[in-house]
């Protein structure tokens, strides 16, 4: 069974001009890649169906993996947004400002 997310603004996500996420945090840390919008998948240069199911951290070069798969508290800090490295397919490196949103149910994260 595939567990989808249901976002209120779904066009609004998906149109964004900002890169956009919905993660799984069910785990007190940023999970597995339930939704990702136009831009992300553009920054990645990967295909939705290629987000979908990996982990910011499968992204994140290997000398930031560590604040990457920080607990929740160190990376949601909506005052504080976590600075760090995307590796992308092409070995391209992009420096990003992460900010994670958490969602009302407790088991999503909106990462921009």
């Amino acid at each position: 069974m595939v567990n989808t997310v249901v976002l209120p603004l779904d066009a609004a996500f998906a149109d964004a001009p900002i890169p956009l996420m919905v993660v799984d945090t069910s785990q007190d840390c940023l999970g597995a890649i339930q939704a990702a919008n136009h831009a992300l998948q553009h920054l990645f240069g990967l295909p939705a169906e290629r987000v979908h199911g990996t982990t910011l951290v499968d992204f994140v070069h290997p000398d930031d993996v560590v604040l990457a798969a920080s607990p929740l508290p160190v990376v949601a800090d909506p005052l504080n947004p976590v600075q760090l490295r995307l590796v992308r397919p092409d070995w391209g490196v992009l420096w990003v400002s992460v900010g994670v949103s958490l969602q009302p149910d407790g088991q999503h994260a909106i990462v921009a």
